[in-house]
């Protein structure tokens, strides 16, 4: 397959990291600057299309309708359209480049880089030659979940957005523990050794115990954490990552 990158920014960045070195696989992008070396750079859209199999926009939404009317000018007959535009339908983009083209969207993060992404899926009714061929690379670069595009904005919030989420929380843990003189990079290793960890707590016992009865495991009666839980259940925390996934969620709709 030929892929085209229209835009080239971090998600599209990871996802070129992670099949780049797919077999029988070659790879372009077009973008404002043209200024990434890792693939052939095309002079214009046109170009990029002409020269590509599956096309993956990878813009801001405020920029789609441009592309969009430059892309309906281009014959897309055989062509995979994927989008990874938040916020934007198939319907969407079928209305601007016509509803016989093959679109399918995802919904992704960075995590997908390693092989290790949440990833929403959504295809229209349209056939194309290599949509079987993308949905099992997308099947081994992590978890594949295929979902009504009317949930889309909130597995953006919880998944696409949740790494940052996470990594904030963690920031608070690694400025603490750095306040004991630890260096920088024993902290990381640490801290990636808490999350390696608690992973495979919950992937080992996930199916048949609640978080809540994980947590209870680890919180000895009259114990740190059994105070450290407290202090966060009387102080809201479930409403205040609720209050953060439904911003995070609304943000995703009004784009």
């Amino acid at each position: 397959m030929r892929h085209g990158f229209i835009g080239y920014g971090n998600v599209i960045q990871a996802i070129h990291k992670a099949v780049k070195n797919s077999d029988d696989n070659t790879f372009g992008y077009y973008s404002k600057t043209n200024s990434h070396k890792e693939s052939r750079a095309f002079c214009s859209i046109s170009e990029l299309t002409i020269n590509s199999d599956v096309i993956w926009l990878g813009i801001k939404p405020q920029n789609i309708l441009s592309v969009l009317g430059i892309l309906k000018k281009e014959d897309l007959k055989d062509k995979l359209i994927i989008s990874i535009v938040a916020g934007k339908s198939i319907g969407f983009i079928a209305e601007s480049i016509g509803s016989d083209i093959s679109i399918t969207r995802i919904m992704t993060n960075l995590a997908i880089e390693f092989g290790s992404s949440v990833t929403a899926y959504a295809s229209n009714d349209v056939e194309n030659p290599y949509r079987n061929n993308i949905r099992e690379l997308l099947e081994g670069l992590g978890v594949l979940i295929e979902m009504p595009e009317k949930d889309f904005d909130i597995f953006t919030a919880i998944f696409g957005s949740g790494p940052a989420f996470l990594l904030k929380l963690l920031d608070v843990q690694k400025t603490k523990i750095m306040e004991i003189g630890i260096l920088e990079h024993d902290v990381n290793r640490m801290l990636i050794g808490l999350l390696a960890g608690t992973t495979d707590y919950y992937r080992e016992y996930c199916e048949s115990l609640s978080i809540d009865r994980l947590i209870d495991n680890i919180a000895s009666k009259g114990g740190t954490t059994e105070a450290g839980i407290r202090y966060l259940t009387d102080n809201n925390i479930d409403l205040l990552f609720d209050n953060v996934i439904n911003i995070a969620q609304k943000r995703a709709t009004e784009i």
